[in-house]
């Protein structure tokens, strides 16, 4: 088994879209990453996906929570495959007004265009969809918050009752 830690940080600069989606979605929180043993993060940030290494990382982030979740080693290969498969994908800025509007009980008259791009909290939420499981009813509009909610509830309870 190894372990993977699914973070949430916000930046050490303030930003008004990181000040936004912690005000709007009620969180310490403005972004999700997954960080594996070697200490590589993988996320979605303003420029598409990348893989950064921690010590890169941390200097413009501050860490609120890591959760850690034991793998096995072909889960962590099917992990590390999904990375390989989805670096440089672009950022979904419409898909973060969606969030933001929809959360504050609004349309934004903005729709998915079917193109591939992902926001933190999709990228994170499809890596756990398909290498852990889980299921959601609408990935492209996942918020950090619901990842949260997700992972704490995987990590307090289904690890104590299987191996995944």
């Amino acid at each position: 088994m190894v372990s993977i830690k699914i973070g949430f940080s916000r930046g050490t600069s303030p930003t008004i879209v990181g000040h936004a989606i912690m005000a709007v979605l009620k969180t310490p929180y403005s972004h999700t990453y997954l960080r594996f043993e070697d200490g590589t993060i993988f996320e979605a940030e303003w420029l598409g996906t990348r893989v950064v290494a921690y010590a890169d990382w941390i200097r413009d982030s501050i860490i609120v929570e890591e959760v850690r979740i034991e793998i096995s080693e072909e889960r962590l290969a099917e992990l590390k495959q999904f990375v390989e498969d989805n670096k440089g994908i672009p950022y979904g800025y419409f898909q973060l007004v969606r969030i933001l509007f929809r959360e504050l009980g609004r349309s934004s008259g903005l729709y998915d265009n079917g193109s591939r791009r992902y926001i933190c909290s999709e990228l994170i939420a499809r890596a756990l969809k398909d290498i852990l499981g889980f299921t959601t009813d609408d990935l492209d509009l996942i918020t950090p918050r619901q990842i949260y909610y997700l992972v704490k509830g995987l990590s307090f309870s289904l690890l104590q009752q299987r191996e995944i």
